[in-house]
């Protein structure tokens, strides 16, 4: 809760910081670490041509199978960002056995292009059906950092 305060504190003190979008889909190890189940994701975050924290918005989508009854499938608006790429997400379930919304903090980092790993996702659900609920690890996938058009 302290840190869902402070997070709130530094919110409404940031502006719209670098002007840019991020897009990112793939996956990562679930939750579960006795599984060898993926966790799978897709999101698109536009920051340019943001005069306000208000106006940056995006979507996010989530589900992981193994971890929850009938799974964590979540999906809903990306509505800021902060510094290091840290996103509020106001989610609603999609699992029928954990109906509600809550919020969550994701993370999402460009590793670059090459053969290696091209992303690091970080989920932390503050509250809602799935409290409690974390994962991270490297994506299988891409997440993608894309400049501004100057138009």
């Amino acid at each position: 809760m302290l840190f869902a305060l402070f997070i709130g504190a530094v919110l409404l003190l940031s502006g719209c910081l670098e002007p840019a979008k991020y897009t990112g889909g793939g996956s990562l190890d679930s939750a579960v670490a006795e599984c060898d189940e993926k966790a799978n994701f897709g999101f698109v975050f536009n920051g340019c041509g943001c005069e306000s924290i208000d106006e940056a918005r995006g979507k996010f989508n989530y589900i992981d199978m193994a971890a929850w009854d009938g799974g964590v499938k979540m999906n809903g608006e990306i509505y800021d960002i902060l510094p290091n790429n840290v996103v509020w997400v106001a989610y609603r379930s999609t699992n029928p056995r954990a109906r509600g919304e809550g919020l969550a903090i994701v993370t999402f980092t460009d590793l670059g292009e090459g053969n290696g790993e091209h992303g690091y996702l970080t989920v932390e659900v503050l509250d809602g059906p799935y409290e409690g609920y974390e994962n991270q690890g490297l994506v299988e996938g891409n997440i993608q950092y894309h400049e501004c058009d100057d138009d």
